[in-house]
Parts: structure tokens; sequence; C-alpha cells
């Protein structure tokens, strides 16, 4: 076997160690660290009321739901910015100067 088609097949064995190693078994680690650590963040911290259903976060002081029960919009927002338009707008800089004629 060459030189090439080694290096080539280490390379190959050391991708795929570590897409394994990197890719799966090192977020199953930090997962398990952190439910068995912090369950109650690592679960996002969510208040539920007595029939299940999600009512707030503990960490954020959010709630979900207005005052008459009903869920929020998930923006703060009513929806996207107005479209800046070019018809109220005037020119704040003279124009530019012809330029002479043999210059």
């Amino acid at each position: 076997m060459t030189t090439v088609s080694r290096q080539v097949g280490v390379a190959l064995r050391a991708l795929a160690l570590f897409t394994v190693l990197l890719g799966l078994v090192y977020p199953a680690v930090v997962t398990v660290i952190g439910q068995v650590a912090l369950p109650v963040q690592a679960n996002g911290s969510l208040l539920r009321a007595a029939d299940g259903t999600v009512v707030g976060s503990s960490l954020v002081g959010q709630s979900f739901l207005d005052a008459s029960g009903r869920p929020l919009a998930a923006t703060s927002s009513p929806g996207p910015p107005p479209a800046v338009t070019t018809a109220g707008l005037r020119r704040q800089q003279p124009r530019p100067r012809e330029p002479r004629p043999g210059a």
C-alpha cells in the first residue's frame, strides 16, 4: 500500500471516530449530566398548572397566558416593521456640480 492511500485510510478512520465521539457521545454525556445535576433548568424551568399545561417559566418570570387565560403571541411586536419609503424624504445634500468643460 502506498503512503498516500495509508494516510487517506487513517484520515477516514479518524473522521469516523471523531464524528461518533463528538457528534454522539459528547452530547449524550452532557445531556445526562445536565438532567442529573440540574433537571429543572435542563428542561426549560417551565411552570405547569394542575392540569399539566405550561403556564410560564420560573427563570424569566414570564407568563405564557394573558389575563383571560389565552396564550400570548409568540412575539412582542405586532408584525414586521413598516417599509421605509422615500416619498417624504428630501435631499439632504446639494446636488454635485457639473464638471467644467475641458477639466
